[in-house]
């Protein structure tokens, strides 16, 4: 091998080293936010929770406290929260109606 084949091949190990190196750091970054955001969730709570906490870190006065409170109690209630797996369901029937129109038709 010449000294041009030896800096390829220097040129490559290197670039692959560097490769290597920032897929472990993206993988560690990706892992990392996805915990930071599940703790942001569990600290969440409810609406009453977070109430509560603000009161206790002096956020918001009891005047306050007691409007956001009340505010709380008396705001309507979801009945049920949306089912995403309907909305798949839903697509995959759209999507075979889809395949068998075209069937027919074609």
């Amino acid at each position: 091998m010449d000294a041009g084949g030896w800096t390829v091949s220097i040129f490559v190990s290197l670039l692959l080293v560097v490769l290597v190196v920032l897929a472990i750091v993206w993988l560690v970054r990706t892992q990392n936010a996805g915990a930071s955001n599940r703790h942001r969730l569990d600290e969440g709570g409810s609406a009453r929770e977070l109430l509560d906490r603000r009161l206790v870190s002096g956020e918001i006065d009891e005047d306050e406290y007691q409007r956001l409170g009340k505010a709380i109690s008396e705001a309507p209630r979801p009945s049920k929260l949306p089912d995403h797996r309907d909305s798949r369901k839903l697509a995959g029937r759209t999507s075979a109606r889809i395949l068998r129109s075209n069937q027919i038709d074609g």
